[in-house]
């Protein structure tokens, strides 16, 4: 199941990607933290990985913020067809 994409989201995710550094072709990356609750994220393991865990979920809260969600269980989803 994915999130619902709207204009809303899609606009946060880019901002947000901007200002947290992560390249354009990242941002796809964030989608699943988004739909999923934040007590199953993953965290950064310290190697050195490309992109970082750490700034997936800088980038995933900052949607969270822009969005005016607390964002605990995730987003809703797409209904299944």
């Amino acid at each position: 199941m994915s999130v619902r994409r709207t204009p809303a989201l899609e606009a946060a995710l880019v901002r947000a990607s901007v200002v947290h550094g992560l390249a354009d072709y990242y941002v796809d990356c964030v989608r699943p933290l988004l739909g999923m609750p934040k007590t199953q994220w993953p965290r950064c393991c310290g190697r050195g990985c490309e992109p970082c865990a750490e700034t997936l979920i800088n980038v995933a809260s900052a949607v969270y913020e822009a969005l005016g969600v607390d964002g605990a269980l995730g987003l809703p989803h797409e209904p299944e067809r």
